[in-house]
């Protein structure tokens, strides 16, 4: 069975976050029976943050684009979701970008995770 664990980086956990800091989480491991195939992600734009974020994940090896999420309001997440590529079994080493977008979709800046997608088939 796999290791559920959750990354979560916060500079300040009560109250609203200064426009310079980000509450990310997301889960350390991502398995996935197939990369087509929905997994728990644990996505999280925690309540405390005051700009949308759009979580993108990158493999390390190859800095390709395996998955862009949907636009988050503070408060919102996403558990099931499946990579946007096919990729083949294994093991990989990759980096969640949470990118921030103000109320005019205006990029304010990103925070990255390093997280591993185990794909099973």
């Amino acid at each position: 069975k796999d290791k559920k664990e959750t990354i979560e980086q916060s500079e300040q956990v009560d109250g609203k976050l200064e426009p310079t800091q980000l509450a990310i989480k997301i889960n350390s491991v991502i398995s996935l029976e197939d990369s087509l195939k929905k997994g728990n992600f644990g996505i999280h734009n925690k309540s405390n943050n005051i700009y949308d974020l759009i979580v993108k994940i990158y493999l390390k090896d190859t800095n390709e684009l395996v998955y862009t999420s949907p636009k988050l309001k503070p408060g919102e997440k996403i558990e099931q979701a499946k990579l946007d590529k096919k990729i083949g079994k294994g093991v990989y080493k990759a980096v969640a970008y949470f990118e921030a977008y103000d109320e005019k979709n205006n990029y304010k800046g990103k925070s990255g995770i390093e997280i591993d997608i185990n794909i099973r088939k």
